[in-house]
């Protein structure tokens, strides 16, 4: 979130930087996005906890 904030406002601000600093600010955002997605996945959801407080929630 940080990288895309800092990034956001280099091109606003010094738009002369962006083309040094975006794979700076890249390359952690990558590594969080991809390792979340990856997550989600691999571990998804746990269906029996989903389906007991979906039982709770309409009862």
């Amino acid at each position: 979130m940080a990288g895309y904030l800092i990034n956001n406002l280099a091109v606003i601000l010094y738009p002369s930087i962006t083309s040094w600093l975006f794979p700076v600010t890249a390359v952690p955002a990558l590594l969080g996005e991809l390792s979340l997605c990856l997550f989600l996945l691999f571990r998804g959801v746990n269906l029996e906890k989903y389906r007991a407080r979906l039982a709770l929630q309409t009862a």
